[in-house]
């Protein structure tokens, strides 16, 4: 178990470092936990598939709630997009909750079910948007920083206004 992270603010990468960690990343997981919200998780995994390199799309999404009609028309919706997505060629792992667990539970649920079947990946929430070079931003460090065992996660965000170097900026989240 680590004891300490890393945390790293996302902000523009140059090209050269987009281009090189695509090409020494060649597979990449990325795991999506979704629930009802069925606009935004289609575009998160419309956003995955448009990268030009080989993103494995794991996709864990819970159950709707005991007599809720919205999160089963919901959840519906983004297991039809999913279908639709493995009938143009493109892999999406799923985990279906049968039921609704909550928020703790089916995070928890998904992301041991990712890391049975990944060494390392990428986890967003099914509300996050990707900025032009995230992906790349997040292949990078884990590339980096894969053989340090001092570093428990990588994390991105774009609310801080300050920079270090060109590759990225940081902050003294704790």
């Amino acid at each position: 178990m680590y004891h300490c992270g890393l945390r790293l603010r996302y902000c523009q990468l140059s090209s050269t470092i987009r281009t090189e960690s695509l090409k020494v990343m060649t597979e990449l997981s990325v795991l999506v936990l979704a629930f009802n919200r069925s606009t935004l998780t289609k575009d998160l995994l419309k956003q995955l598939i448009s990268y030009d390199c080989n993103i494995n799309i794991y996709l864990s999404i819970d159950g709707p709630r005991i007599g809720n009609k919205r999160d089963s028309s919901e959840i519906y919706e983004i297991m039809k997009f999913v279908e639709q997505l493995r009938n143009s060629g493109n892999d999406v792992h799923v985990n279906s909750l049968d039921r609704n667990y909550g928020c703790r539970k089916a995070i928890i649920s998904g992301i041991s079910w990712f890391f049975q079947n990944n060494d390392q990946g990428i986890i967003l929430e099914d509300d996050c948007h990707l900025l032009d070079g995230a992906i790349e931003f997040f292949a990078s460090s884990l590339e980096k920083y894969n053989e340090d065992k001092s570093i428990g996660m990588i994390s991105g965000s774009l609310n801080l206004d300050c920079s270090i170097g060109k590759e990225f900026s940081c902050s003294a989240y704790n």
